[in-house]
């Protein structure tokens, strides 16, 4: 999350019940571990590869019991600790999500992040 700034600590409970209005205001917050991370914007050339990803797996799923999703899905890498915004994600059915939040989900298939300088250590 290196380049992201924290704009405070949280439980869990607190992320999940600001994250959905703070989404439409002040953009995606990933959760780690007590920890909330403003996500910074992304570059051109990283929203380009993004939306190549999305459109070649779109394709490749079709037909499948399988589904792409694009950065504003949310994953719960851990229940109730780890929140983030993959660049895109797949989820085969049966889709499983957070007890605490049916809208985070928890067994994606493929998780794909567009790595730049400033997130690959992380990331």
């Amino acid at each position: 999350m290196s380049g992201s700034v924290v704009t405070r600590a949280m439980t869990v409970a607190d992320y999940l019940a600001h994250e959905g209005s703070a989404v439409e205001k002040l953009g995606k917050r990933s959760y780690w571990d007590g920890e909330v991370f403003a996500m910074a914007g992304a570059s051109r050339v990283h929203n380009r590869l993004t939306a190549a990803v999305l459109g070649e797996l779109h394709a490749a799923l079709r037909g499948m019991p399988c589904q792409p999703y694009g950065s504003v899905q949310r994953v719960c890498v851990a229940e109730g600790g780890r929140y983030v915004y993959p660049d895109a994600s797949v989820t085969c059915r049966p889709v499983t999500t957070a007890r605490s939040d049916e809208d985070s989900i928890t067994n994606p298939t493929l998780v794909v992040e567009v790595l730049s300088e400033s997130t690959e250590a992380f990331d």
